[in-house]
């Protein structure tokens, strides 16, 4: 199942996390995730990367899975 397309309630869209990304690693997010050619939003994206990490740790597995459409 790909978790980036899910629809989220308005409960879930009201929960920010604020954060500093270094210069470059911002500027290559803005890039894949703005404009018609983004593949991905920048909050689907997190969220997508984050439920991918917290997966493995509750599992034990040392290693994410991630799949690139």
């Amino acid at each position: 199942m790909n978790s980036l397309k899910t629809k989220n309630s308005k409960r879930d869209r009201s929960l920010y996390v604020s954060l500093k990304l270094p210069q470059q690693l911002k500027a290559r997010l803005d890039d894949v995730t703005t404009g018609d050619t983004a593949v991905y939003k920048k909050t689907a994206l997190i969220r997508y990367l984050l439920t991918e990490f917290f997966q493995a740790r509750d599992s034990g597995r040392k290693v994410i899975n991630l799949a690139i459409d």
